[in-house]
């Protein structure tokens, strides 16, 4: 009998050790799709982490509905800021996340950064991937500034040799330039167009004319506070009258023009700036007839060509 119930208490012990640990053994492991769904978010906060964009422009604002109608804060020119991960109805908006909430940006005013790695999508597990997103420009996207020019024009011995006659004494013809210019966004090439005014005033030739002109530019170099510029131009103007004391008359007549020559610009990101310049100038002129002058001579301007010097002011618009 006792060794029957020494048996029985160790049957029991030995059911009770197999129940214990074939419970521990049983236990089901963590399920796969728990794992990817952690793995899912953590991707998730990454993508929204590298999701980012820098400020482009030195008049960039967010605004706090989606319809830019209320301006809440100006950003700096270069500042990187955190974009929402979702999309609006409005392709040239993007959401900004700012001060623990979410504003609303123009496209124009920031280059937008997307970054993908082999830590932030499962898809691109056996790529690194730097891909960076830029709004396509239009060909006059970029920079529009209304340049206003003073402008002074040696032009030449053509012009004295024609005040030897008259016994006057040459003087420089004054300028006033007027152009809206385009500079497109990541292009080194942008135009101008515009009136100008030229005249100049002495003792006895006094000239006046309007002209249209249009400008050619070409940058090889652009920095934050300096831009380099080749130009060349053309320009037009049916309106050039002389007037000469002691000759009857005004002649008049009208003219074609280019010119070639580089400058320099301040501040050319900037609501205002400035520019600085030289060209080499050239006038043909025709429809003049011939001036006689008191003592008999005969004189035929047809045109002068000559150094111009400029400065001027700019306004980003």
């Amino acid at each position: 009998m006792g060794f029957f119930c020494y048996n029985f208490r160790v049957i029991q012990k030995i059911t009770l050790f197999l129940l214990l640990s074939s419970g521990l053994w049983a236990q089901e492991p963590e399920p796969s799709s728990v794992k990817d769904i952690l793995k899912k978010y953590k991707n998730i906060r990454q993508e929204i982490k590298d999701r980012k964009a820098i400020i482009k422009t030195n008049d960039a604002i967010i605004f706090a509905d989606v319809g830019l109608r209320y301006p809440v804060h100006e950003i700096a020119k270069g500042t990187l800021i955190n974009l929402a991960n979702f999309e609006v109805k409005l392709e040239n908006v993007f959401p900004v996340l700012i001060n623990g909430g979410v504003g609303y940006i123009r496209a124009g005013d920031i280059e937008v950064q997307k970054i993908f790695s082999n830590r932030a999508a499962s898809r691109l597990d056996q790529h690194s991937v730097d891909y960076q997103f830029q709004k396509s420009a239009s060909t006059l996207d970029g920079r529009t500034n209304f340049v206003a020019k003073y402008a002074n024009f040696s032009p030449g011995t053509n012009w004295s040799d024609f005040n030897d006659l008259a016994g006057d004494s040459a003087q420089s013809i004054t300028g006033y330039q007027f152009l809206v210019e385009f500079h497109p966004r990541n292009k080194k090439i942008g135009f101008g167009v515009g009136p100008s005014i030229y005249k100049v005033e002495q003792s006895k030739i006094s000239m006046s004319t309007w002209a249209f002109e249009g400008q050619l530019f070409y940058s090889p170099a652009k920095w934050d506070f300096f831009q380099w510029d080749i130009n060349v131009g053309a320009g037009f103007s049916s309106g050039i009258t002389i007037e000469i004391t002691g000759v009857e008359g005004v002649n008049s007549g009208y003219f074609y023009s280019w010119n070639i020559g580089t400058s320099l610009r301040f501040l050319p990101d900037y609501k205002i700036g400035g520019i600085l310049g030289f060209n080499y100038r050239t006038w043909n002129i025709s429809g003049m007839k011939d001036v006689v002058f008191q003592n008999g001579t005969l004189a035929d301007l047809n045109g002068f060509s000559g150094s111009d010097f400029f400065l001027g002011l700019t306004y980003k618009f």
